[in-house]
């Protein structure tokens, strides 16, 4: 168990090795007009609650991509490819040795332990995992088989590719999440997305 910024680490179970969190953060918030990665919730801002969630299902390993001070941070090779940009400049900073990456993005403030915990599980047997009614949050067996797929596709796609597509070319898990617990899912686009969190 791992103690971080006060918080207990509580390691995913029957995860081996652990998985890297990488928190997507480097989009414009053009809808938004101000850094969502910034925005104060619950007296945190954003960025602190996807961290703060990866530490407490125990990944102690943290990149974000984008550029937050205080974080340790990867900025996108090529900019304004949206999500699939900065899952592409996360690889290519990566070695190619076997390991699980997860990615969230930073404006999903509602996501749980359990939410990332069971993409994890089911990723196992997989090239990926997602919800079956959203491609992010991700995780991935990360190798080099699956580097040069997204190498390729993005140098195919100079207008960009979504991150759809480039799962299509993966052997995918996707678990059912049920209705109740959907909401958890929500991007936070909007001015009136953001007014409309729980309290």
């Amino acid at each position: 168990m791992v103690i971080a910024n006060g918080l207990k680490a509580m390691p995913c179970a029957n995860i081996n090795p652990p998985a890297t969190g990488v928190i997507l953060a480097g989009g414009k918030s053009s809808r938004m007009g101000l850094n969502k990665a910034l925005l104060h919730y619950k007296n945190k801002r954003l960025i602190e609650h996807a961290s703060d969630l990866f530490l407490l299902a125990g990944l102690t390993d943290v990149i974000v991509s984008g550029n937050i001070g205080g974080y340790f941070c990867i900025q996108d090779i090529t900019p304004n490819q949206g999500p699939l940009g900065g899952v592409y400049s996360v690889m290519q900073h990566m070695d190619d040795s076997p390991k699980k990456l997860i990615f969230i993005p930073v404006d999903m403030p509602l996501l749980t332990v359990n939410i990332v915990s069971t993409l994890l599980r089911s990723v196992q047997d997989f090239d990926a995992a997602f919800y079956s009614n959203s491609p992010l949050p991700l995780a991935l067996n990360f190798n080099q088989n699956i580097k040069a797929i997204l190498y390729k596709l993005m140098k195919e796609n100079l207008q960009g590719v979504s991150v759809k597509v480039f799962l299509s070319n993966l052997r995918c898990a996707t678990p059912i999440i049920s209705e109740k617990h959907a909401f958890s899912l929500k991007n936070i686009n909007t001015k009136t997305d953001f007014s409309r969190l729980p309290d």
